[in-house]
């Protein structure tokens, strides 16, 4: 917790004032406030109260007040990849079993469901992740919204460029109506890691 030093500096300073009806000399006082930081000396606010001759009130003139300090945002996204989108749907072409859609990972096949690639290991003789995002990712995809990572897809290779790693959005819509979609390059952002 921080303590605050409160300095009070009272300055009478005399100087000559001309009014309008006569051109007497008065007194015009000043009074300074200052609010220090009692650990650090750094000056948070500075005012000066100022009495006119011809008023009995004190007025206000801030003269400086510490700007309050920055507040830096939390970055919203773990992490950002540049990948290329495709679309999948329920149908036959897309997907094996069409009556009653299950993902790789056990779940419902439905909207908010992404896929990631898997390739062959021969060596290790299975299946293996090609991406560099992993089961029960959450992500957020600009203008498609979020998604979860509960399916994976063998991506056909001769349609694929291969410098960029594949996110298959699941879709309820036609398959015409994905095929209209195409593929596009998209910043898939990682919001959580399962």
């Amino acid at each position: 917790m921080k303590f605050f030093l409160f300095i009070l500096v009272i300055v009478l300073v005399w100087s000559p004032i001309i009014s309008s009806s006569d051109s007497t000399n008065s007194a015009l006082k000043f009074i300074e406030l200052r609010l220090v930081d009692s650990k650090s000396g750094e000056l948070l606010k500075h005012y000066i109260l100022i009495k006119l001759p011809t008023s009995d009130n004190f007025e206000m003139e801030k003269m400086y007040e510490k700007p309050p300090p920055e507040v830096k945002e939390e970055p919203r996204f773990l992490e950002t990849f540049r990948m290329r989108r495709t679309v999948y749907v329920k149908d036959k072409r897309c997907i094996l079993n069409v009556k009653n859609p299950i993902t790789a990972s056990g779940t419902k096949l439905q909207k908010g469901v992404a896929a990631i690639n898997v390739v062959w290991d021969k060596d290790k003789k299975k299946w293996v992740y090609n991406s560099p995002l992993r089961m029960g990712d959450r992500i957020y995809i600009e203008g498609y919204g979020e998604f979860v990572v509960r399916d994976t897809g063998t991506f056909n290779r001769k349609n694929k460029d291969e410098s960029y790693w594949t996110i298959d959005l699941f879709m309820d819509i036609t398959y015409e109506e994905a095929r209209e979609m195409g593929v596009e390059l998209v910043d898939v952002h990682v919001i959580s890691r399962r």
